[in-house]
């Protein structure tokens, strides 16, 4: 059984490679409709997602389609002892890299964590039992402990170690719903 650092670190250095960087754009193409067309899409008014980068799903054109849709998008912004909260997003705000890494909005605004009715939960890899790892930060997981709405999760073949046994930990919290391309 490995361990989540183990798992986490061979998910990065696969990432990284080219040929797979190359396959990623197919896959995110495929996964991108099948999450606009699930019903949890279709019906959110206010859905979370991830300025993605590096080597995340693309969410940029998840974001644009949603604005697109009169959705509110609203993205994560980090805090202090591991927190997080979501603030409502428009393309023309000013960015910035947080010291853990992630792109996220200068504002301060606070969306209720009631009023988000989907968050599209990133992850490195994704197991049959629904449950994910991270980047190591924990944030989605203390952040999800107590929401009430959907979680999704895009899931291309590289993210799915549905096959693999990794020792988890009772707040990894399961995802409702992973969106895979099988």
């Amino acid at each position: 059984m490995l361990s989540k650092q183990t798992i986490r670190q061979q998910q990065l250095k696969k990432l990284a490679q080219p040929d797979i960087q190359a396959q990623q754009f197919q896959a995110e193409q495929l996964l991108y409709q099948k999450l606009l067309q699930h019903p949890a899409w279709k019906q959110a008014q206010v859905v979370a997602l991830t300025i993605s980068k590096g080597c995340e799903i693309d969410t940029k054109p998840l974001i644009m389609q949603a604005l697109l849709q009169g959705k509110e998008v609203v993205v994560p912004v980090t805090k202090a002892q591991g927190k997080m909260d979501f603030v409502s997003y428009h393309p023309e705000m000013d960015l910035q890299v947080t010291k853990y890494g992630i792109l996220e909005p200068t504002t301060t605004q606070v969306k209720n964590k009631s009023q988000i009715d989907l968050i599209i939960v990133p992850g490195l890899a994704f197991f049959a039992n629904q449950k994910r790892i991270g980047f190591g930060g924990g944030f989605y997981d203390r952040y999800l402990s107590d929401y009430a709405g959907t979680t999704l999760s895009l899931v291309d073949p590289v993210r799915d170690l549905s096959r693999v046994t990794c020792l988890l930990e009772e707040t990894d919290l399961p995802i409702d719903e992973l969106i895979k391309l099988s």
